[in-house]
């Protein structure tokens, strides 16, 4: 079946390797290891287990029809994959998904070089998702700014955060280190982006 007839099928998550994701979203195919959400069209679960050696993972998720996505052109046809604000909150949403959060901040500095990530864009977006993945995805923005000395205004989701609990970095590691009293984020592990 061609790209293009599974284009008018539900969505469903496909996590691509990140070779696969710059070839999609930039034309290149330089990079690490990291991996990239994107979204993927079909009906049922495809058999598609590789391209070429990458390997590719499905995740299903109901809200992803919702999501903002750009259609890209492909050597097999066109494929819609999500915005650059969708992925950068997919990815520290699930960060394990993107190869670590080391990977995710590294895709984010990409981004940022790139001039990619539209705040609006990320403002609107941010509401799809947990008040702790904006919290976070905002600490790694910044820090990924402030690491390429790219200014980022993040003022308009900031104002969505307000008040809000403070929450680990990484929700897996044990709370310590700095707070991040901007976004109210526990600073618990180190990142350290490729860059």
């Amino acid at each position: 079946m061609s790209a293009e007839c599974r284009l008018n099928r539900p969505f469903v998550r496909l996590v691509l390797d990140r070779v696969i994701q710059r070839r999609a979203i930039y034309g290149t195919t330089y990079g690490t290891n990291a991996f990239s959400l994107a979204p993927y069209h079909s009906d049922q679960k495809p058999g598609l287990t590789s391209i070429g050696l990458q390997p590719v993972s499905f995740i299903h998720r109901s809200e992803v029809a919702n999501r903002a996505s750009v259609r890209r052109i492909v050597p097999t046809g066109r494929i819609n994959v999500s915005a650059p604000e969708v992925t950068v909150l997919d990815l520290v949403e699930a960060p394990n998904l993107g190869g670590g959060l080391s990977n995710v901040a590294t895709v984010i500095a990409q981004l940022l070089e790139s001039n990619q990530l539209d705040t609006a864009a990320l403002t609107e977006e941010a509401a799809n998702y947990s008040t702790a993945v904006a919290q976070r995805g905002s600490h790694v923005i910044d820090q990924m700014g402030n690491a390429t000395d790219i200014p980022i205004d993040l003022q308009p989701l900031r104002e969505q955060v307000v008040g809000a609990q403070v929450v680990d970095l990484y929700p897996g590691a044990e709370r310590t280190g700095e707070r991040d009293r901007r976004w109210n984020v526990a600073v618990n592990i180190e990142i350290e982006p490729d860059l």
